[in-house]
């Protein structure tokens, strides 16, 4: 079985899957300012919101499958 199908059948099973989703680079999509020397904790401290939307739509959109 390939990696990604394995992947998916993991994940249609139900299985919890710590992925990593590129969030550091959303965040700055999504406008958050950026701190210097502390690239992405700006959003973490600041905007939560933005960073609770980003994990939400990550999660939703591997619901799809």
């Amino acid at each position: 079985m390939k990696r990604y199908e394995k992947f998916l059948s993991r994940l249609r099973k139900g299985e919890k899957i710590l992925i990593d989703g590129g969030t550091g680079t959303e965040v700055e999509r999504r406008g958050v300012p950026q701190l210097k020397n502390a690239w992405n904790a700006g959003g973490a401290l600041n905007h939560p919101d933005i960073i609770k939307g980003i994990h939400s739509d990550f999660i939703n959109y591997f619901n799809l499958f």
